[in-house]
């Protein structure tokens, strides 16, 4: 997958290329970290230590929908949530000590989406894939 840099509020954030921000404000990012279960929504927070992350779990999602369904895109778009993070907390947390645990709050979230992340992940792709032979399908039939 090709990224590129994206810049908002002056945070650095590796995305896919073409990927734009739905806002002009962090605050105004839609919540949509965890895959939408009561379950997960307990376990995936919208911000770690009152810094909502919810961007970078938005350009998460779209690296997941633009890499190839192989482990080396599952594991890109997994350290670009990585990087994406640790330039959000070093860029808005002046305290050391707030920066130190958010930063090891994300590197046990980061362990939890590649392990917990890749039945997910698999899944997801599975059903691109479906959806992708039924257009090709459609598409063939009506041609």
């Amino acid at each position: 997958m090709e990224t590129q840099i994206v810049i908002l509020e002056g945070i650095e954030f590796i995305t896919p290329v073409g990927f734009k921000f739905p806002t002009e404000f962090l605050k105004d990012c839609p919540d949509c970290c965890g895959p939408n279960s009561a379950i997960w929504e307990l376990s995936i927070p919208e911000s770690i230590f009152g810094l909502r992350i919810s961007p970078i779990c938005l350009v998460h999602d779209d690296c997941w929908t633009k890499c190839e369904a192989t482990w080396a895109g599952f594991h890109q778009s997994n350290s670009i949530f990585m990087t994406n993070g640790a330039s959000m907390i070093l860029t808005k947390t002046e305290s050391a000590l707030v920066r130190r645990a958010r930063i090891y709050a994300l590197a046990i979230g980061f362990i939890l989406l590649t392990f917990g992340g890749a039945p997910l992940f698999w899944a997801y792709k599975r059903k691109q894939m479906m959806q992708t032979i039924a257009s090709n399908l459609s598409s063939s039939v009506r041609g």
